[in-house]
């Protein structure tokens, strides 16, 4: 089996990572990818999908049904996919989890700690891969898509930049830039127009949930502001805007205390990244 070959489902409530995983799988060739917002909604789809899935990518941290209920679901319901697990969480955990849903029957593929890359996703599925291979007394025909031109798309960019002078990595974003951009290329290889289009997803899921995380905190719910924070601080991470998603991570971890005064502190502060982020990229 070669991953050209492989259906995925991706079950991640945020919308702006989830497009993102999608994203990423198809450059690196994957036949399909279905998407769920939630561990219902893919639930819903393993159980009434016509077509083969093999590879079922879940957040644990969702609402409704989470992804540790949606393993026992599969397991029950005996729905062949194996899993990939993502979370914030941190590795040990993580991998804690996923012990358990082997527990359940679950071929765990692997556990991934956000944010997820290219390089943490074909980490676990080349094993897989590999093993599938070797099961049907054959190999991989190819490398797999995207990870073979991986590297010659990002010396092509490298070159391309320094001929027009421009310095790669953070240079031609700025040093006082929001955006760390050794860290955007390590995670996606665009050009620079798709580099602009991806930040400007990003500003668009910040600013839905800035909103909640506004109302949260004037009515002072700790669990939504918490939460609100997380998914500032996941989605920012994952594109390199680490000065907003730092102080995001700070506020959850207020939330986490209820230390109002840093709540209302930190909440102004991540209003005004969120604000310098929007304005750099509008003047990309």
């Amino acid at each position: 089996m070669e991953l050209s070959d492989m259906q995925f489902l991706v079950a991640e409530d945020h919308s702006f990572q989830r497009h993102n995983l999608v994203r990423v799988l198809k450059d690196l060739g994957a036949a399909e990818v279905k998407e769920a917002a939630d561990g219902k909604a893919a639930y819903s789809i393993l159980t009434e999908s016509s077509g083969r899935l093999d590879v079922v990518i879940c957040d644990l941290d969702m609402p409704g049904m989470n992804g540790m209920e949606l393993m026992w679901r599969m397991s029950r319901s005996g729905v062949p996919a194996s899993a990939i697990l993502v979370s914030r969480l941190g590795h040990a955990l993580i991998a804690s989890v996923g012990d358990m849903a082997k527990s359940y029957g679950i071929n765990v593929l692997g556990s991934i700690e956000k944010p997820v890359t290219r390089e943490k996703l074909l980490g676990v599925i080349r094993p897989h891969l590999k093993v599938c291979a070797e099961a049907t007394g054959g190999a991989p025909r190819k490398k797999l898509a995207g990870a073979s031109a991986e590297k010659t798309r990002t010396d092509a960019s490298a070159m391309s930049a320094t001929q027009m002078g421009v310095a790669t990595g953070i240079g031609d974003f700025g040093e006082d830039s929001p955006v760390d951009g050794r860290v955007l290329r390590k995670m996606w290889a665009l050009d620079r127009d798709m580099e602009r289009q991806l930040l400007l997803d990003l500003c668009a899921s910040n600013a839905t949930d800035l909103q909640t995380l506004s109302i949260s905190v004037e009515h002072q719910e700790r669990e939504a502001i918490a939460r609100a924070a997380h998914r500032i601080s996941g989605a920012n991470w994952s594109v390199g805007a680490l000065r907003l998603a730092d102080v995001s991570t700070q506020m959850e971890r207020a939330a986490s205390h209820a230390d109002w005064p840093t709540i209302d502190r930190l909440s102004a502060s991540v209003h005004a990244e969120a604000g310098r982020l929007q304005s750099y990229v509008e003047s990309m």
